[in-house]
């Protein structure tokens, strides 16, 4: 017997061609497919000094404020702390704020907002498919502690972990727990 795919994966584009470092793209998808999805993966950029379309950016912010589970993969330089860049380890704080300005007003999110917004999403996922218990949730989504991933997941989600938990449970899903290792 045949088994429906869990997903159907489209490739979707503001054009329809995307050009990269590494390859060119032919899209055959437009901006509209992103409307109705339930993931949307989001690439990073290779030059943090690009422009991202306003199309593009607009699906975007759509799809988050309809729920959509957005990843994306982010330069990690937009997000990394001051200490951690440069020849000397800095990075100098114009050149830090002139990239979370960047990435505020491209994503409409802040960086910090944003980071929050992942970790809330990823912990949907591990309470909707697993029974790791609520602060190991918490420490595998990058939560310092049970008690954060509550606050952030009540002000998020609008109810605590369990509830959610309770009211989402499925048997099988995207995201499992296997040993020490999460898999998507």
């Amino acid at each position: 017997m045949a088994h429906a795919a869990a997903y159907q994966v489209r490739v979707c584009a503001a054009t329809s061609s995307v050009t990269t470092q590494a390859f060119d793209l032919r899209v055959r998808h437009s901006l509209d497919e992103v409307r109705g999805a339930d993931t949307l993966v989001v690439p990073g950029l290779a030059n943090l000094q690009d422009m991202v379309a306003p199309a593009v950016l607009d699906a975007i912010r759509e799809a988050h404020a309809q729920g959509t589970r957005i990843a994306a993969a982010m330069a990690r330089r937009t997000l990394e702390p001051a200490h951690r860049r440069g020849r000397d380890g800095r990075l100098c704080q114009g050149e830090r704020q002139d990239a979370q300005c960047r990435f505020t007003e491209q994503m409409g999110i802040s960086p910090v907002q944003w980071m929050i917004q992942a970790r809330v999403d990823r912990a949907q996922c591990l309470l909707e498919t697993t029974d790791l218990p609520i602060e190991r949730v918490a420490a595998e989504v990058g939560f310092g502690s049970s008690v954060s991933l509550r606050q952030h997941f009540l002000h998020t989600v609008d109810t605590s972990p369990s509830a959610y938990r309770q009211a989402f449970r499925v048997t099988s899903g995207l995201c499992s727990y296997t040993g020490d290792t999460l898999e998507s």
